[in-house]
């Protein structure tokens, strides 16, 4: 299923639709029917920027880039200000670096996920580039956009989406599990400005991201999943579905609803 929307409806989760389930089940989300566990589900900001990519993603050997908000240090210390740590995002590191190995896998985590360190990975072609950061979007500026990376003095620092069009993103997937990474401003006749956007702007292929606040370790998971459904070779949206699948199979009847999963999507 290809979704090419306009206005509020790019901000529409899709994939939270029931489609079978009595009134009665409504507050057991794991015995109703979902069309985003149902179909693969693929968003596209244009319907030209589909058909121009709209190509298998297959790599016998990948090459990540993976950016965590938290380390074991800045865990332990508590060392951010204004943000809370984020212990999936290491959790997300570690396992791509346990499913590709250390030496397909650069890792930057904690105080080394600086801004000025990602703008110069750019420069390197990595097949997957995954931030596991936090981020925040407007819908009133198409210009509020940012993901949050690291600084050594225990503070942040602010990559807009704006600024990524002065660079290249070289890679072929670029995972956002951060939070409203598909969310930003209407703009009419042009689209959502959001960071997911931002970097198909900037040349990658394929964008992975959320269109509201991410549930921690609902988002863990999922990636853990996607990813292994990657690497055993299904394309993007069927790895995508799966993955949901298999989360909410294993959740409770709370934790299966679409609040947890129907908010990632892939561009």
């Amino acid at each position: 299923l290809v979704i090419s929307t306009n206005g509020i409806l790019d901000q529409f989760p899709f994939g939270a639709l029931i489609v079978q389930g009595a009134d009665s089940d409504r507050i057991n989300y794991k015995k109703l029917k979902y069309l985003g566990l149902l179909n693969p589900i693929k968003r596209t900001h244009t319907a030209k920027m589909y058909l121009n990519n709209n190509r298998p993603f297959k790599e016998d050997d990948f090459s990540v880039l993976s950016y965590a908000f938290s380390s074991d240090e800045t865990l332990k210390n508590n060392m951010i200000q204004g943000f809370k740590e984020l212990p999936g995002s290491l959790s997300e590191l570690l396992q791509l670096q346990k499913m590709f190995g250390l030496q397909n896998v650069t890792s930057r985590a904690g105080i080394e996920a600086k801004k000025d360190q990602f703008l110069s990975d750019l420069d390197n072609k990595f097949d997957i580039i995954h931030l596991a950061l936090h981020a925040t979007s407007s819908t009133q500026d198409k210009l509020e956009n940012k993901i949050f990376f690291r600084t050594s003095t225990g503070s942040y620092d602010s990559l807009y989406g704006y600024e990524l069009l002065s660079h290249q993103v070289l890679a072929k997937l670029v995972v956002l599990s951060a939070c409203e990474s598909a969310l930003g401003k209407d703009v009419v006749g042009e689209g959502t400005y959001s960071l997911s956007r931002a970097f198909m702007q900037a040349g990658t292929e394929h964008v992975v991201a959320s269109l509201w606040e991410q549930v921690d370790f609902s988002s863990r998971l999922i990636n853990r999943s996607f990813y292994l459904n990657l690497k055993e070779g299904s394309n993007l949206d069927q790895s995508l579905l799966k993955a949901k699948r298999d989360y909410v199979a294993q959740a409770n009847k709370y934790n299966s609803h679409p609040a947890y999963w129907a908010g990632i999507v892939v561009f």
